[in-house]
């Protein structure tokens, strides 16, 4: 599957620090769907072109595993 351009364009480490909901537009602006998750939470290991997973502790985006 290829990954959208407008995706691979997106800056996953900028999401870094940012509210989730900022972070969350900012993934779907591009035409992703933002996965969040726990830091260590379980999570698929299916690839979804479309998909960017975004580690969130509270209302802040603490990583991102990037796209897939």
């Amino acid at each position: 599957m290829d990954i959208p351009q407008s995706l691979q364009d997106l800056d996953l480490p900028s999401l870094i620090g940012r509210p989730v909901a900022e972070a969350r537009h900012s993934v779907e602006s591009a035409g992703g769907v933002a996965r969040l998750v726990a830091p260590g939470g379980a999570v698929t290991a299916d690839f979804r072109s479309n998909r960017v997973t975004l580690i969130v502790d509270g209302d802040r985006v603490v990583g991102t595993t990037g796209i897939g």
